[in-house]
Protein backbone atom coordinates (compact mmCIF):
# COMPACT_ATOMS: atom_id res chain seq x y z
CA UNK A 1 0.00 0.00 0.00
CA UNK A 2 1.37 3.22 -1.26
CA UNK A 3 1.72 6.25 1.66
CA UNK A 4 0.09 9.72 1.02
CA UNK A 5 3.16 11.52 0.16
CA UNK A 6 2.10 14.74 -0.79
CA UNK A 7 4.46 16.67 -3.09
CA UNK A 8 3.48 19.85 -4.11
CA UNK A 9 5.52 19.70 -7.70
CA UNK A 10 3.80 17.16 -8.68
CA UNK A 11 0.89 18.64 -7.92
CA UNK A 12 1.98 21.69 -10.53
CA UNK A 13 3.18 19.85 -12.67
CA UNK A 14 -0.27 17.39 -13.44
CA UNK A 15 -1.81 20.80 -13.26
CA UNK A 16 0.16 22.79 -15.69
CA UNK A 17 0.00 20.49 -18.19
CA UNK A 18 -2.73 21.51 -21.12
CA UNK A 19 -3.29 17.74 -22.67
CA UNK A 20 -5.48 15.73 -19.59
CA UNK A 21 -4.66 12.59 -21.42
CA UNK A 22 -0.89 13.42 -20.75
CA UNK A 23 -1.98 14.64 -17.33
CA UNK A 24 -3.52 11.34 -16.11
CA UNK A 25 -0.46 8.93 -17.57
CA UNK A 26 1.62 11.42 -15.51
CA UNK A 27 -1.15 10.83 -12.12
CA UNK A 28 -1.09 7.11 -13.06
CA UNK A 29 2.97 6.68 -13.22
CA UNK A 30 3.10 8.91 -9.65
CA UNK A 31 1.22 6.60 -7.63
CA UNK A 32 1.54 3.27 -8.88
CA UNK A 33 5.82 3.75 -9.68
CA UNK A 34 6.58 6.15 -7.40
CA UNK A 35 4.33 5.93 -4.80
CA UNK A 36 3.67 9.63 -4.66
CA UNK A 37 -0.41 10.46 -3.99
CA UNK A 38 -0.87 14.39 -5.69
CA UNK A 39 -3.81 16.13 -4.01
CA UNK A 40 -7.13 15.81 -4.63
CA UNK A 41 -7.93 18.89 -6.41
CA UNK A 42 -5.19 17.14 -8.39
CA UNK A 43 -7.23 14.17 -9.77
CA UNK A 44 -10.54 15.97 -9.63
CA UNK A 45 -8.99 18.76 -11.75
CA UNK A 46 -7.92 15.81 -14.32
CA UNK A 47 -11.31 14.23 -13.92
CA UNK A 48 -12.66 17.62 -15.06
CA UNK A 49 -10.37 18.79 -17.88
CA UNK A 50 -10.83 14.52 -19.32
CA UNK A 51 -14.71 15.47 -18.86
CA UNK A 52 -14.95 18.70 -20.96
CA UNK A 53 -13.04 16.66 -23.85
CA UNK A 54 -15.65 13.64 -23.81
CA UNK A 55 -12.79 11.69 -22.95
CA UNK A 56 -14.96 9.59 -20.26
CA UNK A 57 -13.45 6.21 -20.72
CA UNK A 58 -10.10 7.81 -19.21
CA UNK A 59 -12.20 10.38 -16.86
CA UNK A 60 -13.34 7.15 -15.37
CA UNK A 61 -9.85 5.64 -15.33
CA UNK A 62 -9.19 8.68 -13.41
CA UNK A 63 -11.96 8.03 -10.91
CA UNK A 64 -10.95 4.74 -10.40
CA UNK A 65 -7.15 5.63 -9.62
CA UNK A 66 -8.62 8.02 -7.13
CA UNK A 67 -11.10 5.86 -5.29
CA UNK A 68 -8.61 3.26 -5.59
CA UNK A 69 -5.70 1.12 -3.10
CA UNK A 70 -3.40 3.43 -2.18
CA UNK A 71 -5.34 6.76 -2.76
CA UNK A 72 -8.81 6.48 -1.74
CA UNK A 73 -9.84 9.98 -2.05
CA UNK A 74 -13.76 10.38 -1.86
CA UNK A 75 -15.64 11.67 -4.58
CA UNK A 76 -17.36 14.83 -4.70
CA UNK A 77 -19.74 16.32 -6.24
CA UNK A 78 -17.47 18.62 -8.57
CA UNK A 79 -16.22 15.51 -9.70
CA UNK A 80 -19.40 13.97 -10.33
CA UNK A 81 -20.96 17.01 -11.82
CA UNK A 82 -17.92 16.85 -14.40
CA UNK A 83 -18.50 13.10 -14.98
CA UNK A 84 -22.26 13.59 -15.76
CA UNK A 85 -22.01 16.75 -17.61
CA UNK A 86 -19.48 14.90 -19.66
CA UNK A 87 -21.46 12.01 -20.78
CA UNK A 88 -24.27 14.52 -21.74
CA UNK A 89 -21.72 16.21 -23.92
CA UNK A 90 -20.77 12.87 -26.33
CA UNK A 91 -24.62 12.00 -26.32
CA UNK A 92 -24.54 9.70 -23.97
CA UNK A 93 -27.20 11.22 -20.91
CA UNK A 94 -27.94 6.78 -20.15
CA UNK A 95 -24.62 6.21 -19.07
CA UNK A 96 -24.99 9.85 -16.73
CA UNK A 97 -27.77 8.09 -15.14
CA UNK A 98 -26.12 4.96 -14.59
CA UNK A 99 -23.17 6.69 -13.26
CA UNK A 100 -25.22 8.76 -10.79
CA UNK A 101 -27.06 5.54 -9.87
CA UNK A 102 -23.99 3.64 -9.04
CA UNK A 103 -22.11 6.38 -6.69
CA UNK A 104 -25.30 7.35 -5.08
CA UNK A 105 -26.35 3.60 -4.43
CA UNK A 106 -22.86 2.36 -3.01
CA UNK A 107 -22.56 5.49 -0.73
CA UNK A 108 -19.89 7.28 -2.33
CA UNK A 109 -21.62 10.65 -3.36
CA UNK A 110 -24.52 12.57 -1.52
CA UNK A 111 -25.60 14.29 -4.31
CA UNK A 112 -26.25 18.50 -3.80
CA UNK A 113 -28.38 20.97 -6.07
CA UNK A 114 -25.05 21.31 -8.42
CA UNK A 115 -25.18 17.35 -9.20
CA UNK A 116 -28.93 17.55 -9.09
CA UNK A 117 -28.77 19.71 -11.69
CA UNK A 118 -26.48 17.55 -14.56
CA UNK A 119 -28.43 15.05 -13.90
CA UNK A 120 -31.57 16.82 -14.58
CA UNK A 121 -29.95 17.93 -17.78
CA UNK A 122 -29.12 14.78 -18.53
CA UNK A 123 -33.05 13.31 -18.02
CA UNK A 124 -34.06 16.44 -20.04
CA UNK A 125 -31.85 15.49 -23.15
CA UNK A 126 -33.26 12.03 -22.85
CA UNK A 127 -36.69 13.07 -23.70
CA UNK A 128 -37.20 11.77 -19.63
CA UNK A 129 -38.55 15.03 -18.07
CA UNK A 130 -40.95 13.41 -16.34
CA UNK A 131 -38.77 11.31 -14.13
CA UNK A 132 -37.20 15.01 -13.02
CA UNK A 133 -40.53 15.00 -10.80
CA UNK A 134 -39.02 11.90 -9.00
CA UNK A 135 -35.72 13.56 -8.42
CA UNK A 136 -37.08 16.86 -7.30
CA UNK A 137 -39.33 14.96 -4.63
CA UNK A 138 -35.87 13.35 -3.47
CA UNK A 139 -34.47 16.59 -3.03
CA UNK A 140 -37.08 18.25 -0.86
CA UNK A 141 -37.00 15.62 1.12
CA UNK A 142 -33.50 15.05 1.89
CA UNK A 143 -33.44 18.89 2.36
CA UNK A 144 -31.99 20.17 -1.03
CA UNK A 145 -32.94 23.48 -2.35
CA UNK A 146 -34.04 24.04 -5.72
CA UNK A 147 -32.18 27.13 -7.25
CA UNK A 148 -32.67 28.81 -10.79
CA UNK A 149 -30.63 27.11 -13.09
CA UNK A 150 -31.90 23.64 -11.88
CA UNK A 151 -35.35 24.90 -12.97
CA UNK A 152 -34.33 26.59 -16.05
CA UNK A 153 -32.81 22.81 -16.95
CA UNK A 154 -36.31 21.13 -16.10
CA UNK A 155 -38.08 24.12 -18.11
CA UNK A 156 -36.18 24.10 -20.86
CA UNK A 157 -36.88 19.93 -20.74
CA UNK A 158 -40.77 21.13 -21.37
CA UNK A 159 -40.04 22.95 -24.11
CA UNK A 160 -38.40 20.13 -26.00
CA UNK A 161 -41.88 18.08 -25.18
CA UNK A 162 -43.59 21.21 -26.65
CA UNK A 163 -45.31 20.79 -23.19
CA UNK A 164 -46.07 24.95 -22.60
CA UNK A 165 -48.10 24.66 -19.37
CA UNK A 166 -45.45 22.64 -17.53
CA UNK A 167 -42.59 25.13 -19.19
CA UNK A 168 -45.04 28.44 -16.84
CA UNK A 169 -45.67 25.73 -14.04
CA UNK A 170 -41.62 25.16 -14.18
CA UNK A 171 -41.99 29.06 -13.95
CA UNK A 172 -44.79 29.73 -11.47
CA UNK A 173 -42.55 27.16 -8.85
CA UNK A 174 -39.89 29.53 -9.16
CA UNK A 175 -41.30 32.57 -8.33
CA UNK A 176 -43.17 30.55 -5.48
CA UNK A 177 -39.36 29.79 -4.12
CA UNK A 178 -37.78 33.41 -4.64
CA UNK A 179 -36.60 32.53 -8.09
CA UNK A 180 -36.85 33.77 -11.20
CA UNK A 181 -33.89 35.60 -12.71
CA UNK A 182 -32.92 36.96 -16.00
CA UNK A 183 -30.71 33.92 -16.47
CA UNK A 184 -34.06 32.10 -16.61
CA UNK A 185 -35.72 34.03 -19.04
CA UNK A 186 -32.61 33.98 -21.24
CA UNK A 187 -32.13 30.25 -21.14
CA UNK A 188 -35.92 29.91 -22.27
CA UNK A 189 -35.79 32.49 -24.94
CA UNK A 190 -33.02 30.72 -26.51
CA UNK A 191 -34.54 27.36 -26.46
CA UNK A 192 -37.52 27.88 -27.94
CA UNK A 193 -35.94 30.44 -30.59
CA UNK A 194 -33.70 27.11 -31.06
CA UNK A 195 -36.69 25.23 -32.22
CA UNK A 196 -37.67 27.77 -34.32
CA UNK A 197 -41.16 28.80 -32.09
CA UNK A 198 -40.44 32.61 -32.68
CA UNK A 199 -44.31 33.40 -31.42
CA UNK A 200 -43.20 31.35 -27.83
CA UNK A 201 -39.95 33.07 -27.71
CA UNK A 202 -41.89 36.68 -27.33
CA UNK A 203 -44.10 35.11 -25.22
CA UNK A 204 -41.67 34.92 -22.57
CA UNK A 205 -39.74 37.88 -24.25
CA UNK A 206 -42.62 39.75 -23.25
CA UNK A 207 -42.85 38.35 -19.61
CA UNK A 208 -39.17 39.11 -19.32
CA UNK A 209 -39.55 42.81 -19.88
CA UNK A 210 -42.75 42.79 -17.67
CA UNK A 211 -40.45 41.42 -14.44
CA UNK A 212 -38.39 44.48 -15.10
CA UNK A 213 -35.31 41.67 -16.87
CA UNK A 214 -33.93 44.27 -19.61
CA UNK A 215 -33.23 41.92 -22.39
CA UNK A 216 -29.61 41.76 -23.83
CA UNK A 217 -27.42 40.91 -26.89
CA UNK A 218 -27.76 37.17 -25.95
CA UNK A 219 -31.82 37.09 -26.13
CA UNK A 220 -32.13 39.42 -28.98
CA UNK A 221 -29.85 37.12 -31.17
CA UNK A 222 -31.65 34.20 -30.12
CA UNK A 223 -34.83 35.42 -31.54
CA UNK A 224 -32.87 36.35 -35.00
CA UNK A 225 -31.79 33.33 -35.39
CA UNK A 226 -35.03 32.12 -34.60
CA UNK A 227 -36.62 34.11 -37.80
CA UNK A 228 -33.63 33.12 -39.87
CA UNK A 229 -34.71 29.78 -39.24
CA UNK A 230 -38.25 30.45 -40.34
CA UNK A 231 -36.80 32.39 -43.44
CA UNK A 232 -38.31 35.73 -42.73
CA UNK A 233 -35.43 37.52 -42.92
CA UNK A 234 -37.03 41.10 -42.27
CA UNK A 235 -38.11 40.32 -39.20
CA UNK A 236 -35.06 39.04 -38.50
CA UNK A 237 -33.62 42.32 -39.89
CA UNK A 238 -36.01 44.56 -37.62
CA UNK A 239 -34.73 42.92 -34.43
CA UNK A 240 -31.49 43.59 -35.53
CA UNK A 241 -32.20 47.17 -36.12
CA UNK A 242 -34.44 47.56 -32.68
CA UNK A 243 -31.13 46.58 -30.82
CA UNK A 244 -29.55 49.68 -32.26
CA UNK A 245 -32.39 51.70 -31.21
CA UNK A 246 -32.33 50.24 -27.66
CA UNK A 247 -28.44 50.97 -27.15
CA UNK A 248 -27.30 46.71 -27.77
CA UNK A 249 -23.66 46.77 -28.94
CA UNK A 250 -23.56 44.39 -32.28
CA UNK A 251 -20.74 42.39 -32.31
CA UNK A 252 -19.37 39.93 -35.00
CA UNK A 253 -22.13 37.87 -34.04
CA UNK A 254 -24.89 39.02 -34.48
CA UNK A 255 -23.98 40.29 -37.78
CA UNK A 256 -22.98 36.80 -38.82
CA UNK A 257 -26.50 35.63 -38.06
CA UNK A 258 -28.27 38.02 -40.65
CA UNK A 259 -24.98 37.81 -42.94
CA UNK A 260 -25.76 33.78 -43.31
CA UNK A 261 -29.31 33.75 -43.22
CA UNK A 262 -29.23 36.66 -46.39
CA UNK A 263 -26.82 34.35 -47.77
CA UNK A 264 -28.49 31.68 -47.83
CA UNK A 265 -31.78 33.01 -49.68
CA UNK A 266 -29.04 33.95 -52.16
CA UNK A 267 -29.90 38.34 -51.31
CA UNK A 268 -25.75 39.25 -51.74
CA UNK A 269 -26.96 42.92 -52.29
CA UNK A 270 -27.76 42.76 -48.21
CA UNK A 271 -25.37 40.68 -47.30
CA UNK A 272 -22.71 42.87 -48.94
CA UNK A 273 -24.50 45.87 -46.84
CA UNK A 274 -24.07 44.16 -43.70
CA UNK A 275 -20.65 43.45 -44.56
CA UNK A 276 -20.14 47.35 -44.95
CA UNK A 277 -21.90 48.22 -42.55
CA UNK A 278 -20.02 45.68 -39.85
CA UNK A 279 -16.72 47.81 -40.94
CA UNK A 280 -18.31 51.14 -40.23
CA UNK A 281 -19.11 49.81 -36.81
CA UNK A 282 -15.07 49.18 -36.43
CA UNK A 283 -15.57 45.69 -36.49
CA UNK A 284 -12.89 43.79 -38.70
CA UNK A 285 -14.74 40.56 -40.19
CA UNK A 286 -13.27 37.19 -39.00
CA UNK A 287 -13.01 34.11 -40.73
CA UNK A 288 -16.33 33.47 -39.50
CA UNK A 289 -18.27 35.44 -41.77
CA UNK A 290 -15.91 35.03 -44.36
CA UNK A 291 -17.35 31.36 -44.24
CA UNK A 292 -20.57 32.68 -43.96
CA UNK A 293 -20.69 34.52 -47.58
CA UNK A 294 -18.71 31.09 -49.22
CA UNK A 295 -21.37 28.92 -47.74
CA UNK A 296 -23.71 30.87 -49.37
CA UNK A 297 -22.36 31.72 -52.76
CA UNK A 298 -21.51 27.81 -52.93
CA UNK A 299 -25.39 27.00 -52.04
CA UNK A 300 -26.52 29.14 -54.96
CA UNK A 301 -23.77 27.51 -57.69
CA UNK A 302 -21.29 30.46 -57.43
CA UNK A 303 -18.31 29.17 -56.32
CA UNK A 304 -16.14 30.27 -58.45
CA UNK A 305 -16.74 34.01 -56.73
CA UNK A 306 -16.59 32.32 -53.36
CA UNK A 307 -12.94 30.73 -54.24
CA UNK A 308 -11.99 33.75 -55.44
CA UNK A 309 -13.56 35.98 -52.42
CA UNK A 310 -11.44 33.20 -50.22
CA UNK A 311 -8.32 34.23 -51.99
CA UNK A 312 -7.95 37.71 -50.21
CA UNK A 313 -8.71 36.83 -46.51
CA UNK A 314 -7.29 34.16 -43.98
CA UNK A 315 -9.12 30.74 -44.43
CA UNK A 316 -9.52 27.16 -42.42
CA UNK A 317 -10.28 24.14 -42.73
CA UNK A 318 -14.15 25.19 -42.87
CA UNK A 319 -13.81 27.31 -46.23
CA UNK A 320 -12.01 24.66 -48.02
CA UNK A 321 -14.44 22.01 -46.94
CA UNK A 322 -17.65 24.60 -48.36
CA UNK A 323 -15.25 24.83 -51.12
CA UNK A 324 -14.87 21.47 -52.21
CA UNK A 325 -18.36 20.46 -51.36
CA UNK A 326 -19.31 23.57 -53.61
CA UNK A 327 -17.33 22.51 -56.59
CA UNK A 328 -18.50 18.88 -56.54
CA UNK A 329 -21.28 19.93 -57.55
CA UNK A 330 -20.27 22.38 -60.36
CA UNK A 331 -16.80 21.34 -62.11
CA UNK A 332 -14.01 18.90 -61.11
CA UNK A 333 -11.11 21.65 -61.90
CA UNK A 334 -12.42 23.68 -59.30
CA UNK A 335 -11.72 20.73 -56.64
CA UNK A 336 -8.36 20.34 -58.21
CA UNK A 337 -7.73 23.61 -57.93
CA UNK A 338 -8.87 23.69 -54.49
CA UNK A 339 -7.19 20.45 -53.65
CA UNK A 340 -3.55 22.78 -54.84
CA UNK A 341 -4.73 24.89 -52.44
CA UNK A 342 -5.14 22.94 -49.44
CA UNK A 343 -1.45 20.90 -49.93
CA UNK A 344 0.51 24.72 -50.02
CA UNK A 345 -1.75 25.18 -46.81
CA UNK A 346 -0.14 21.46 -45.18
CA UNK A 347 -3.43 20.73 -44.84
CA UNK A 348 -5.15 16.82 -45.20
CA UNK A 349 -7.77 16.81 -47.82
CA UNK A 350 -8.99 13.86 -45.82
CA UNK A 351 -9.66 16.46 -42.91
CA UNK A 352 -11.16 18.48 -45.25
CA UNK A 353 -13.43 16.24 -46.82
CA UNK A 354 -14.86 14.34 -43.72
Amino acid sequence: MHTHTHSSMWDSLIQGLHDPEKALSVLQRCVKDRGVVPSSSTFSLVVHKLSSKGLMGRAIEALELMAGDGVRYSFDDFDCSSVISGFCRIGKPELALGFFKNVTECGRLRPNVVTCTALVAALCKMGRVGEVCGLVQWMEKEGLGLDVILYSAWACGYVEERVLGEVFGRMREMVGKGGHDFVSYTVLVGRFSKLGDVEKSFTFLAKMIKEGHRPNKVTYSAIMSAYCKKRTLEEAFDVFESMKGLGIVRDEYVFVILIDGFGRRGDFDKVFCLFDEMERSGIGPSVVAYNAVVNGLCKHRRTSEADELSKHVAVDVITYSTLLHGYTEENISGILQTKRQLEESGISMDVVMC
